[in-house]
């Protein structure tokens, strides 16, 4: 993964490690108490607590610490780390890593945030987490009350729906009444 450089000097390689950290304790806590990760079902509200926790105690000793919000309500993303990276939780009490994804009008997105990542956690067989690239998990746009991404942590490289319609995720983000704002 490339490393990305953001507005205040943090760095993408540095938030891949605390992301690799944290996912390391939350296998460790599974573990330890797997009864724990089963009762949390699909209530992602309960497993971004998990989430958060993790990535705080991670954080300690590095410039993200004290920097980690996870943001109540119905906001995108759950968590922000120094609020430039976004952490997007999703679950599935399924043995697979596909989940309903949120609006593609992202009208609760979070000011200042440059670079969202999805960690999710499968509880349906073994019990495993994974984080990837936000854009490169959005397998497909489905319509419930509005339109959603389908989120697929296996879509393969080069696969994303933004991959086949030929656009980058700020691109289509920034699509207002069919004009792109650059």
């Amino acid at each position: 993964m490339p490393i990305l450089a953001v507005s205040d000097g943090g760095n993408l390689s540095e938030f891949t490690l605390l992301m690799n950290r944290s996912i390391d304790r939350l296998k460790a806590k599974a573990r330890e108490d797997p009864n724990h990760f089963l009762s949390i079902g699909e209530n992602a509200t309960r497993f971004e607590v998990d989430v958060e926790s993790a990535l705080n105690q991670e954080s300690i000793g590095t410039s993200f610490e004290g920097e980690i919000i996870r943001w109540s309500g119905h906001k995108f993303p759950d968590i922000t780390a120094k609020r430039i990276f976004g952490i997007e939780v999703k679950t599935s009490i399924k043995d697979i890593w596909e989940s309903t994804g949120n609006s593609v009008l992202e009208t609760t997105r979070v000011d200042g945030v440059e670079k969202i990542f999805i960690l999710f956690g499968k509880f349906g067989g073994v019990i495993d987490f994974k984080f990837r690239d936000y854009e490169r998990c959005l397998k497909d746009i489905k319509i419930t009350h509005s339109p959603r991404y389908t989120i697929d942590m296996n879509t393969p490289d080069g696969d994303s729906i933004l991959d086949r319609m030929g656009i980058t995720y700020d691109e289509f983000r920034n699509f207002e009444a069919g004009r792109p704002q650059y």
